[in-house]
């Protein structure tokens, strides 16, 4: 029986880039392309730091990482352990800093 109505011979039933069994580890729909587990917003604040926003799912415990680079030696777990606040969690980065960052997806 399939209960997450996907499609057994697409590896990304929804096509919005993550797989099947991604989306259901992440508690997000995997024949929904508006239900996955990204960024929906990235603002940088006046102040530097930078808000970050994305669809939660009940339940579900979340980690944010950030790196100066994309190099997965380099990311730095901002936050872990965050609850779910459904429909969405927020996080804000207090460390201003001057140089790019990268944001790895919560967790």
């Amino acid at each position: 029986m399939n209960v997450y109505h996907t499609d057994p011979l697409k590896w990304d039933t929804d096509g919005d880039g993550l797989s099947d069994g991604q989306e259901i580890l992440a508690g997000t729909d995997p024949s929904s392309a508006a239900s996955a587990l990204k960024f929906t917003s990235v603002q940088q604040n006046t102040n530097g730091t930078v808000t970050l926003t994305w669809q939660s799912a009940t339940g579900a415990v979340y980690r944010v990482n950030r790196a100066l680079d994309l190099s997965r030696d380099n990311y730095t777990t901002l936050t872990n352990g965050l609850p779910a606040t459904p429909p969405l969690n927020i996080f804000t980065d207090t460390v201003n800093t001057n140089e790019p960052v990268f944001f790895e997806a919560p967790k």
